[in-house]
């Protein structure tokens, strides 16, 4: 099949959904949107192909039409202002200053961010505070598990959204999230901005502040339900709001979009979704990558039967006699 624009084509082979859009995008975007992942603070490598890397997703996003690249903040002490996303994939030591002021100004601007955090990472509270998040300390623990990993998290708790609705429209809820902290909406929602939960463990769910080998709920544990996904962005018909202002998703886990657990349920779509929220190609959001599954043939009993028998005594014996006639023929 062929798609043409404006002069410009595009063949697509066979068809599938995600191919149709991708030749689409290709024709009719005039720019390509940027996307920075952070890097020097232990972040997931954006382009790593090892189980902690996040080359799976920077492939699907590349797919999309992003560009994407990194950023050292710490050497450029500011965001990019061809950034339209900044993504934070766990980091596990501290920001300085300037890098903390950056983010500051980048946010406060307008700007858009995608910010994973995991037990061991900075909180951020000085920025994200100001848009009535609040980070908890210590690694939530769930009785709706999944497996031998006691740190992993069955996520099925899902709030009205543009990026959850396609997975609550078609019932696909779930994912999941490995060592993971809770997140919280504050009292008082900053002016101008709508703080939602978007994802939430279960009530039998608890936060473990220490713990080494133990990690069975006590009187002292903080219990559930908690959020693990937040999203903050403008109040529709917010007096004084224009087209581009703040945006965050911000996650208790970095785990999900790694290439180890990326392709467990509905981690890619919630990763992906995301950045197409932030990035405000909320059209892409409905777009649901489907996996080719193999055509399945059902065998009778007697269908069993003949295949056997033809494979192993019919076909063995039609050689030999073909044989045998050449070889009398050729006598």
């Amino acid at each position: 099949m062929v798609f043409e624009c404006d002069g410009k084509r595009e063949t697509v082979s066979f068809g599938d959904e995600q191919e149709f859009t991708n030749a689409i995008l290709k024709l009719t975007r005039t720019k390509k949107k940027k996307i920075y992942f952070v890097q020097g603070h232990g972040e997931h490598g954006y382009d790593s192909y090892d189980d902690e890397g996040l080359s799976s997703v920077k492939n699907a996003l590349e797919k999309l039409e992003y560009k994407v690249d990194k950023l050292e903040l710490f050497r450029k002490q500011q965001v990019p202002k061809d950034c339209d996303v900044l993504v934070i994939a766990g980091p596990t030591k501290p920001f300085m200053p300037v890098e903390i002021d950056a983010l500051r100004q980048y946010l406060e601007d307008g700007g858009k961010a995608f910010i994973m955090l995991d037990p061991q990472s900075p909180s951020f509270s000085e920025i994200l505070g100001d848009y009535g998040i609040e980070v908890k300390s210590g690694m939530v623990f769930d009785i709706v598990t999944l497996a031998r990993d006691p740190r992993g998290l069955l996520i099925t708790g899902f709030e009205w959204h543009d990026i959850t609705r396609p997975f609550m429209k078609a019932r696909a809820m779930a994912l999941l999230f490995v060592a993971c902290r809770a997140l919280k909406k504050t009292e008082s929602t900053p002016e101008g901005y709508e703080v939602v939960e978007l994802l939430k463990t279960t009530p039998e769910s608890w936060i473990k502040q220490h713990f080494t080998e133990n990690i069975a709920p006590t009187a002292d544990d903080e219990r559930g339900p908690f959020a693990v996904t937040i999203a903050v962005a403008p109040s529709r018909g917010a007096s004084g709001s224009k087209e581009k202002k703040t945006r965050l998703v911000v996650t208790g886990d970095s785990d999900f979009p790694t290439n180890r657990y990326v392709g467990a349920f509905y981690n890619a779509d919630f990763f992906i979704n995301s950045i197409n929220w932030l990035a405000q190609e909320e059209e892409l959001i409905e777009i649901q990558r489907k996996q080719e599954t193999p055509d399945t043939f059902v065998l009778t009993r007697g269908q069993q039967v003949f295949i056997f028998v033809w494979s192993v005594i019919g076909l063995p014996l039609l050689v030999l006699l073909i044989g045998g006639i050449v070889w009398f023929l050729r006598r």
